[in-house]
């Protein structure tokens, strides 16, 4: 919990949105689980995160009250046993969401038999807009972007497209490769995987299970993007080093338009684990919004560290900010 939250910490607009206030004109006490309970509590810890350091002596800050909101609502996070980050970081920012979701009445979906005539770029751009009728807030408007899935029947050639929101990015670790780099995870994420046998799909123009092939491309990237890499399958734990760059890194190779082959996105956080599957520690590397130093921070520990030592095989989730030469949120 704790490397998560100073990972969500250091990112700058979600700084701004939260110590600044923004975010109670947009608290859902409609139809959310909490009504604006959690979000409360999670801008009281990152208030207490951001104290100027002329206001206070004090050298740590426990979000107890966070916890024990949590605790409330969410009963899969109750007590103090460890939890993985990525989920734990995928079901806060799904919840706070909700706490902000300008939608309170979300209109129903009504399934259009004449989809299959519109172009991708249409399908997609539909899809969206479906999206955003019923999920919009400032977390979504940040972390959410939309990924392509192509299935093509072996059988006829059909090619059956869809258009799905995502809050991070699960990448696969390629075991084959001795030097493995981001890239190359972003490779294996992307290329086409045959399903055959148990796994064949339903073919919607064949009506029946074909062989086929499937592959995923990058329609949308938010303005924040989340990188899980996948090191743990089973009761074993992949502890591979994997190069990641710092900053510059283009996702253009892997999207499905030109439309963001000039951007580029720089490093802001990471959460890092070492340990087993079953059993570890969480610290976070994240660079200092303010200072633009990187820093590690352990529970209650805080050092300066260069950004040559924050890669490492304890990496697990990364974020990446859209550099400001290129963005648009």
């Amino acid at each position: 919990m704790n490397s998560v939250l100073q990972c969500l910490g250091n990112c700058d607009l979600l700084q701004d949105y939260i110590v600044k206030d923004n975010y109670m004109l947009d608290i859902n006490a409609t139809n959310s689980r909490t009504q604006g309970k959690l979000i409360k509590a999670f801008a009281n810890v990152m208030k207490n995160l951001w104290i100027p350091a002329e206001t206070s002596t004090r050298t740590a800050f426990s979000p107890k009250n966070f916890k024990d909101c949590l605790d409330c609502y969410f009963e899969q996070f109750r007590g103090a046993r460890q939890h993985d980050s990525q989920e734990f970081l995928r079901y806060l920012l799904e919840a706070l969401h909700e706490d902000t979701n300008s939608v309170k009445k979300p209109p129903k979906y009504i399934e259009n038999k004449t989809e299959d005539l519109l172009s991708e770029e249409d399908k997609a751009s539909k899809a969206w807009k479906i999206y955003l009728a019923r999920e919009s807030s400032f977390f979504s408007n940040l972390f959410v972007g939309q990924l392509k899935s192509v299935l093509e029947c072996s059988e006829c050639n059909n090619r059956s497209v869809t258009f799905d929101p995502f809050w991070d990015l699960s990448l696969p670790i390629p075991r084959n490769i001795s030097s493995v780099t981001l890239i190359d995870c972003l490779k294996e994420f992307t290329k086409q995987e045959v399903l055959d046998g148990d796994e064949r799909p339903v073919c919607s123009k064949c009506k029946a299970k074909r062989r086929c092939l499937k592959s995923f491309s990058i329609q949308r990237i938010p303005h924040i993007l989340v990188i899980h890499l996948k090191r743990f399958s089973g009761r074993s734990k992949l502890s591979n080093f994997v190069d990641f760059p710092v900053s510059n890194l283009s996702l253009a190779p892997f999207c499905c338009s030109d439309t963001y082959k000039e951007d580029r996105y720089h490093l802001i956080a990471t959460s890092n684990h070492s340990g087993f599957t079953y059993g570890g520690h969480y610290i976070a590397h994240a660079k200092h919004a303010i200072h633009n130093k990187w820093f590690c921070y352990d529970d209650t520990r805080v050092d300066e560290v260069s950004d040559t030592t924050i890669k490492s095989s304890q990496a697990y989730v990364l974020f990446y900010q859209k550099s400001t030469n290129s963005a648009r949120l």
